[in-house]
């Protein structure tokens, strides 16, 4: 089967593709494009994280249900790799101070959520380009909560040497 550089061909909307039907996993972009009448374009799994990353690992999933003050592992240490969080939110019944970890030494600023607030972070472009923090290799992502207060949220990270 053929392969095409999907960087190198844009498509716009009502684009007619041929019959043909083309696997790309070339730089990492898993996209299926098939054509005929009405063709259309998909991504295949794993889902793209991103093509200028060019890689295709999953996003992490850590969600945090607390109401005691403490540390809290959000992603284990990996041998040989750092974690990168992409993206999360938070949100809490009352003021809360929450400290991102690598390790146990404080990664940036510490966050001050007030109560009921919904805090939301994503790095550039959906967190796909820059991770908000980056762990040391072999270092477990944590997070500190100030204050017994119920904390809810989820947290989306990846790793990679």
């Amino acid at each position: 089967m053929p392969t095409i550089n999907p960087a190198s061909v844009l498509y716009s909307k009502g684009t007619t593709l041929d019959a043909t039907a083309v696997d790309d996993q070339t730089n990492g972009l898993p996209v299926r494009i098939q054509g005929a009448a009405g063709g259309f374009i998909s991504f295949d799994p794993p889902s793209l994280i991103s093509p200028f990353l060019r890689t295709t690992k999953q996003l992490s999933l850590y969600a945090l249900n607390q109401n005691a003050s403490g540390t809290y592992d959000i992603a284990p240490a990996v041998a040989g790799q750092t974690t990168r969080l992409r993206r999360f939110w938070v949100k809490a019944a009352a003021p809360v101070e929450l400290t991102f970890r690598n390790g146990g030494t404080a990664i940036g600023a510490t966050l001050r959520i007030t109560a009921e607030q919904l805090y939301y972070e994503r790095g550039g472009i959906d967190g796909m380009l820059e991770p908000l923090k980056v762990t040391s290799v072999n270092t477990a992502l944590r997070i500190s909560l100030g204050s017994s207060v119920q904390v809810d949220g989820e947290f989306e990270y990846d790793t990679g040497a």
